[in-house]
């Protein structure tokens, strides 16, 4: 059996009665601490639902309600100068967008993952669609 170890409570009752003012360890001083954040679920769940912490808004929401590396007005990563989604801003030639200067993923020209092989929109061909419902 180990031994645990226990504060003498005779020795912290004649110590406050020397100097009520006195804050042991462990003891709240009085002062202001800084709260953090609650911890999440351990498998990167947040507790407003089974969604990711990191997608969720309360959870990572600035204080205009938006997910923060979107939020135009608190300077968000993914805001480009143009006050755009970077991705999908052509001024500053995001990744989405293509060199015809089109959505990455529904241009024709480049046979982007959103244009089937008949040559258009994939959720709008019918032949694609009436093989998937065979």
């Amino acid at each position: 059996m180990t031994a645990t170890w226990w504060p003498n409570l005779e020795d912290i009752l004649e110590l406050r009665v020397a100097d009520p003012l006195l804050t042991l360890p462990g003891e709240d001083d009085g002062e202001e601490r800084a709260t953090k954040r609650k911890r999440g679920a351990s498998d990167g769940r947040c507790e407003h639902g089974s969604r990711w912490r990191s997608k969720c808004k309360t959870c990572s929401a600035c204080p205009h309600g938006r997910h923060r590396y979107l939020c135009v007005e608190c300077g968000g990563i993914a805001v480009c100068e143009h006050d755009r989604e970077r991705e999908s801003c052509a001024e500053c030639g995001g990744s989405g967008i293509c060199t015809h200067g089109r959505r990455r993923s529904t241009c024709v020209d480049c046979g982007g993952k959103g244009i089937c092989a008949h040559g258009r929109h994939r959720s709008r061909c019918q032949e694609c669609r009436a093989g998937v419902a065979a």
